[in-house]
């Protein structure tokens, strides 16, 4: 089981980032980003691990191929549930206009 399947509103913000177009993957992860970084700056140690696993080429999952989505969604992973939750529904809310399964 991965790690987003265990709380539905996070597997579906994820399911939704993962059927939208790159660019708007990209602007998903800049914003799962940003909130991640105000709701805990103490995340940035993700960054050098994300960064590593980006130049050893290591693209086990679909988000890691892009190296802005894959920072995010560590990020995101080591969130408290309940701040994940919340940016999930803010992606819900930024995705709304998509064609993207309701």
């Amino acid at each position: 089981m991965r790690w987003y399947d265990m709380e539905p509103t996070v597997c579906m913000g994820i399911s939704f980032i993962e059927l939208s177009p790159s660019n708007r993957q990209i602007e998903c992860a800049e914003h799962i980003i940003k909130r991640a970084q105000e709701l805990e700056p103490d995340l940035d140690f993700i960054r050098k691990v994300t960064a590593i696993n980006i130049k050893r080429r290591y693209y086990k999952r679909w988000y890691d191929k892009n190296e802005t989505v894959s920072l995010a969604f560590r990020y995101l992973k080591e969130l408290p549930l309940e701040a994940q939750i919340t940016i999930c529904k803010e992606i819900f809310s930024m995705l709304k206009n998509e064609n993207v399964p309701a």
